[in-house]
């Protein structure tokens, strides 16, 4: 439990929202539950048609640590960076308005923050069903974490997906590291990756990821986790593109974003070409898929990746057939035989 001895550091919690009314009062009320008192709670409404404001407005109304700002529809960078502008803490935090976190979160981000001297720290997200409901009293964090280096956090980022540090759900960072940067707000998708990008290219002290289940992202029907429209999945092909562009001029490497944009579009051509009635999206991906395979990044492709694309985009029956006597081949010599997956592995790398 959190000690008055303590410093008293403020924490400024950024929620976005639009049209959250399911799941905000659930969001807001894990942050009145937090064990660390000392943080002003930013409800920045994007312009929602539903009954999202009034919730905000009832909050607000009744804990002075709570600030409720609206504003026309924007898109979601639009309203964290407003939380930037307004926001007066020592530290930053960002929550999703669908998401939950446990009591402890911000007093053990901030406790290793400090013991270790860091600018930057997170959580593993934990995802979770629309039904989950945290229970009033969770079982103590065990504080157990790990603590890298500012170029092993570049390491962990460049190579994606490690500790979930391409979302910026569960992120605590400094004020100092955060002074003059803005969430873009010219992208569709991905726009927190591409935030952090630059955080962490900028950040020369240790980093802290605490590894207990502290932050609770939940999947439902309206988060893009299910909505794999093929817009969707083209702006968030962008992003990547800017990633790799942005990371290569970083770092003189595109890091895992090259190999995530061909997988990706593999992955969704192969479903489309493969579908009961291939529409002109199949023609698009082909074309995409092309594009990726021949463009002046090519050459950090791994080689079996490009054959697997190159392949397919060949002969689809002579792609099949040699995939169907590889895992048979495989299965003779190890006793395994394919991994059980989705034809589309890849939707699941896609942001909420």
């Amino acid at each position: 439990m959190f000690s008055s001895n303590d410093n008293k550091s403020l924490i400024t919690v950024i929620v976005p929202i639009y049209d959250g009314e399911l799941f905000l009062s659930e969001c807001i009320e894990s942050v009145q539950r937090q064990s660390y008192p000392y943080w002003e709670l930013l409800l920045i409404d994007d312009g929602s048609s539903d009954r999202s404001a009034e919730i905000c407005e009832r909050y607000a109304s009744s804990d002075s640590r709570i600030v409720f700002l609206r504003l026309p529809h924007g898109g979601v960078s639009t309203a964290r960076n407003a939380g930037l502008v307004q926001g007066r803490g020592d530290y930053f935090f960002f929550l999703d308005c669908d998401d939950i976190i446990h009591p402890q979160t911000l007093e053990a981000e901030l406790h290793f923050m400090q013991m270790f001297g860091c600018a930057f720290a997170g959580l593993t997200l934990t995802n979770v069903e629309a039904e989950f409901k945290l229970p009033a009293q969770p079982a103590p964090i065990a504080h157990e974490y790990h603590c890298f280096s500012c170029t092993e956090l570049r390491n962990l980022f460049g190579n994606h997906g490690s500790y979930g540090l391409w979302a910026i759900g569960g992120k605590l960072l400094a004020r100092s590291i955060i002074e003059g940067l803005f969430f873009p707000e010219t992208v569709a998708s991905a726009e927190d990756t591409l935030f952090l990008l630059e955080i962490i290219a900028r950040n020369d002290n240790p980093a802290v990821i605490l590894t207990d289940i502290c932050y609770f992202r939940r999947l439902h029907q309206n988060n893009a986790f299910y909505r794999q429209t093929f817009e969707l999945k083209i702006h968030y092909i962008e992003a990547c593109l800017c990633l790799r562009a942005r990371h290569f001029e970083l770092y003189g490497t595109p890091g895992y974003w090259e190999q995530l944009c061909v997988y990706n579009v593999f992955n969704w051509y192969v479903a489309a070409q493969e579908s009961s009635s291939p529409d002109r999206q199949a023609a698009e991906l082909r074309q995409e898929l092309l594009n990726l395979l021949h463009d002046d990044y090519a050459h950090f492709l791994p080689g079996k990746r490009r054959c697997t694309a190159e392949l397919y985009l060949f002969s689809p029956p002579l792609y099949r057939l040699l995939k169907r006597f590889y895992w048979r081949l495989h299965k003779l010599m190890t006793g395994k035989g394919e991994p059980c997956r989705k034809t589309d592995i890849v939707e699941s790398c896609l942001p909420k």
